[in-house]
């Protein structure tokens, strides 16, 4: 609902569409309320708001080519890794054996990486053999 002191804006304040900007809906109308006081002429606070609307369109570019300049590098750093479909009970069995020597110490991307596995099914593998002490440090 608009102020009651708003008197000769309300009708161009009551058809100006929010989706059209980039900020809540209440957030034009708050910046009318305490920019310019009410006897101003509407052109200057409309003037006001696309200036302000094109300050934003700005940042947003500039943020967009920020992500753009990000997601180029990443994909550049990404290798892709050969995973194999194996059942549970033969993952969990090449597991215990990667650990059959004492002292190794794993990442589970590592184990994922050097047996071919899926990161998921190593994980939760790892996980449950963890649990039952037949990896991992000894609970004390």
């Amino acid at each position: 609902m608009l102020a009651a002191n708003f008197g000769p804006w309300e009708n161009a304040l009551r058809s100006f569409d929010p989706r059209v900007v980039f900020f809540p809906a209440s957030e034009p109308i708050h910046y009318l309320q305490t920019t310019y006081a009410p006897t101003e002429n509407v052109a200057t606070a409309i003037n006001a708001l696309r200036a302000e609307l094109a300050k934003v369109r700005v940042s947003l570019r500039h943020h967009q080519e920020l992500l753009e300049q990000i997601l180029t590098a990443v994909q550049g750093n990404v290798e892709e890794i050969e995973v194999e479909k194996v059942d549970n009970v033969q993952a969990r069995s090449r597991i215990l054996e990667l650990f059959k020597d004492p002292g190794v110490s794993l990442f589970y991307d590592e184990i994922a990486e050097r047996l071919k596995l899926p990161l998921r099914q190593t994980v939760d593998i790892c996980n449950q053999l963890e649990s039952e002490g037949l990896i991992g440090e000894p609970v004390r």
